[in-house]
């Protein structure tokens, strides 16, 4: 579904990524991690066609992102770190505009039927300024929603909710994954990329230095002998292990 090919993004002289290659399947949840500035951002914004690659090139659905644009961003949607939304704007008027701004326009039963799916149905008539920070973070994924993309860039999208919250969207966003969407995410929290991503990629400086499953990461582990403190499996067993692979440590 999904195909990066020895992909490098420089600004001037400056390599931000250099030469990343992974594949993500249909209906996979594939996540990226690493510290700021470890070139995450530029890989979404690449794979999203809003930033161009200096080499290599991105296959969606066979299409390449230099030269099927315009193909890509009919199938493709982006849940930003940030949440797009039009506070002053009720529920029902942010999922109008945004889906009206393309060519395709959308229908007030499509309207009610994402708001469905977003458990948001009962908020339709809310401003969004008068929502919880959980319900905003869901519209914003409602939002991306709209024109039914087959593939669906998540950057972060669970920042600044409470535990509930998180788990709410965690669980959809598991169910988008059976549905048949494939999803690429990013997220700094350990313990949901292991309830989320079927495998990932460990990014330092631009390079990736570990891909596969979380199962692959411990086998690495054993055989690089990374000492961890706790039972194989735990949560900040994982971190150390993900810390090490991805030589994060200062």
């Amino acid at each position: 579904m999904i195909d990066v090919r020895e992909v490098s993004k420089k600004y001037g002289k400056k390599p931000v990524v250099n030469k990343v290659s992974f594949q993500v399947n249909k209906g996979e949840i594939f996540g990226l991690m690493g510290p700021n500035g470890a070139g995450k951002s530029t890989i979404l914004g690449m794979i999203a066609t809003v930033i161009t690659p200096t080499a290599g090139d991105i296959y969606i659905d066979g299409n390449s992102v230099l030269k099927d644009r315009s193909k890509i961003r009919k199938i493709i949607s982006y849940v930003p770190q940030r949440i797009a939304l039009h506070m002053s704007l009720t529920v029902k008027d942010n999922l109008k505009f945004w889906g009206n701004i393309s060519d395709t326009k959308v229908s007030t039963e499509h309207v009610e039927y994402i708001a469905g799916i977003i458990d948001l149905q009962e908020r339709l008539n809310e401003r969004v300024e008068q929502l919880s920070e959980g319900m905003k973070r869901r519209l914003n994924i409602g939002v991306a929603l709209i024109h039914n993309p087959s593939v669906l860039i998540m950057d972060e999208p669970t920042l600044g909710v409470d535990i509930k919250s998180k788990k709410e969207i965690v669980d959809f966003i598991n169910t988008l994954s059976h549905w048949g969407k494939t999803i690429i995410y990013t997220s700094h929290d350990v313990r949901e990329i292991t309830q989320l991503c079927h495998r990932l990629a460990l990014l330092s400086c631009g390079q990736i230095m570990f891909s596969g499953s979380i199962e692959e990461a411990f086998h690495e582990a054993d055989k690089r002998e990374i000492k961890t403190s706790s039972a194989k499996g735990e949560v900040d067993d994982l971190e150390v292990i993900l810390s090490e692979l991805g030589e994060w440590w200062e």
